[in-house]
């Protein structure tokens, strides 16, 4: 059960067949496994039922498809195999024996499974102490890492919410930070961390002296290695920040960092996004964002999200015919009309 968790990118991958050695043994057991299930189908119909389900079930996820590497709820469907065949396995040995009463093997299975399903809920129970948890159980994740920092600083923002003299603060400022690290330390790629520290040192640690080389890091990250989901979701905040001038450089680094991620993703409608987020957050005019999304949109002419933001703009330059015209291309492409609170609020047109 330690090995639980929701990060595991810290396991080895396999790139050939002995590399590691494990991957020829794992791979020469499963079909040791189904040629015995195959030649007892006739004799132990429900092993063969039993192994081809897990197979199948896995299947879904297991396939030419990247996805994250493991996650424990992969095996809720195909686990109800291996309880079928648990289940098979203690009635035959049930049946081989009658000076074991049925209810004494089963209120042992029970009772285990109980208390490994009471650890689980514990764990659980608090994302701080399940986050520190996953750090444990796999200290060299990076992931784990970064996602324990996370709920770290929120708690310290929540905290800060409500007492910022208490010293519970700067205890999870300077863990979620020291977590930031490691996660950029076993992996240098993770651009969300690099964010991350970027901003905590401008805002909290400015004498520890790395705000600078935490964004020189960045600026080489941003060249040299490709974004991830968490990574944009990171630059999203990072552009917030620039333009709201709580991060250094907010005229010189945000416009170079825009400048990469449109050099290095051309045409990519995240990087057009990102730029529109700072024009906004950095009060740029409402005609000068007009004119930046009529010009996505030429690229992008259906996307609902640009088409949302341009309504608004409309709406605050209070130009009917544009607002109208755009409303209708907006019900034309949302056949499911899952748009209509943005049409909900009667605006003050002329």
């Amino acid at each position: 059960i330690s090995n639980m968790g929701l990060h595991h990118d810290d396991i080895l991958l396999s790139k050939k067949l002995l590399q590691p050695v494990t991957t020829l043994l794992a791979l020469l057991a499963w079909l040791a496994l189904l040629a015995i299930a195959i030649l007892w189908r006739r004799s132990q119909p429900l092993f063969l039922f039993a192994v081809l389900f897990y197979l199948v079930a896995h299947s879904m996820e297991s396939s030419i498809w990247p996805l994250i590497l493991v996650f424990e709820h992969r095996n809720y469907l195909p686990g109800v195999a291996v309880c079928l065949l648990m289940a098979l396995l203690l009635i035959r040995a049930l049946s081989m024996t009658e000076r074991v009463r049925p209810g004494v093997p089963v209120f042992f299975i029970l009772s285990g499974m109980a208390v490994l399903l009471y650890i689980r809920v514990t764990t659980w129970s608090d994302p701080v102490h399940f986050s520190a948890v996953a750090v444990n159980n796999h200290p060299r994740s990076a992931d784990a890492h970064y996602n324990h920092a996370n709920i770290l600083f929120g708690r310290s923002v929540e905290l800060s919410q409500r007492n910022r003299q208490d010293p519970a603060v700067d205890e999870s400022l300077a863990m979620a930070r020291h977590h930031y690290e490691m996660a950029y330390i076993l992996d240098p790629s993770d651009i969300a961390a690099l964010v991350m520290l970027y901003q905590l040192d401008s805002a909290h640690y400015p004498h520890l002296e790395k705000r600078d080389f935490w964004l020189q890091e960045l600026m080489s990250a941003l060249e040299n290695h490709v974004l991830r989901p968490t990574g944009w979701i990171a630059m999203g905040k990072l552009i917030k920040c620039f333009a709201a001038g709580a991060c250094q450089g907010k005229g010189q680094h945000a416009p170079e960092i825009i400048s990469i991620l449109d050099r290095r993703y051309p045409g990519h409608l995240r990087v057009v996004l990102l730029e529109y987020e700072y024009l906004n957050e950095n009060g740029t005019d409402t005609s000068s964002r007009i004119d930046f999304l009529e010009g996505a949109m030429g690229v992008f002419p259906d996307n609902l999200t640009l088409l949302k933001m341009v309504h608004s703009d409309y709406l605050d330059t209070g130009n009917t015919e544009k607002v109208l015209e755009n409303a209708r291309h907006m019900m034309r492409l949302d056949h499911r009309r899952r748009n209509l609170p943005v049409f909900q609020v009667a605006p003050d047109l002329p």
